[in-house]
């Protein structure tokens, strides 16, 4: 276990609180799977039911956090493509070999569902 997880001073046990932590901190390019989301639903519902203000605030500080990265990551995904775009538009920018590796890159960012 991590010597850095948040520490809880009410019933939400330290395991669960550092599941919780590894989970926000997992990688961004994986997608959070239904089960992560349910595990995050169902902390956040049980420190309500048990009025654990603390432990409510942390959890929504660490998924509010999470959201803003994901947030983030959208807008330069949106803004990268925008780019692409238009720099393959331009028959004078790139040369061929370049074009090709844009075109590809810029593809690839319409077919991944990760940020969309």
């Amino acid at each position: 276990m991590r010597d850095n997880c948040i520490k809880y001073k009410r019933n939400i046990s330290r395991k669960l609180t550092c599941s919780i932590k590894s989970l926000c901190e997992a990688e961004i390019g994986s997608r959070i799977n239904a089960l992560k989301i349910y595990v995050l639903k169902l902390s956040l519902r049980n420190a309500i039911a048990k009025h654990e203000i603390e432990g409510i605030t942390n959890l929504l500080k660490i998924m509010d956090k999470k959201i803003r990265i994901i947030k983030s990551i959208k807008g330069l995904t949106y803004q990268l493509k925008n780019f692409l775009q238009y720099v393959i538009n331009d028959e004078g920018a790139i040369q061929n070999t370049e074009k090709q590796d844009l075109i590809s890159l810029y593809n690839w960012l319409n077919k991944s569902t990760l940020f969309s």
